[in-house]
């Protein structure tokens, strides 16, 4: 999975678990189903105290309703889940 961000000359690749992701939308798309998997089994606010994100933003996260997360916050999810977030500078 990997998103492609342009900032001004610089492209930046996310990647995350080996797939790569093209763009910002796919990112949050992966990152619901990261939260979704998550929730299977288990309640919105154990896995907030799991992330330490809080549950109305989860609910947000695994919805797609949360257009611009902080990076924080997806980092949290991330690491308190286990998997990890590799940024590849391509230019």
């Amino acid at each position: 999975m990997t998103a492609k961000v342009e900032t001004a000359s610089i492209a930046v690749s996310i990647k995350a678990e080996g797939t790569l992701i093209p763009t910002t939308e796919q990112l949050l798309d992966e990152l619901s189903k990261v939260v979704s998997e998550a929730l299977n089994g288990t309640s919105y606010h154990a896995l907030s105290k799991k992330t330490g994100v809080n549950v109305r933003t989860l609910y947000a996260i695994k919805n797609n309703e949360l257009a611009n997360p902080r990076i924080d916050t997806v980092l949290k999810i991330l690491q308190a889940l286990g998997k990890k977030l590799i940024i590849v500078d391509n230019w």
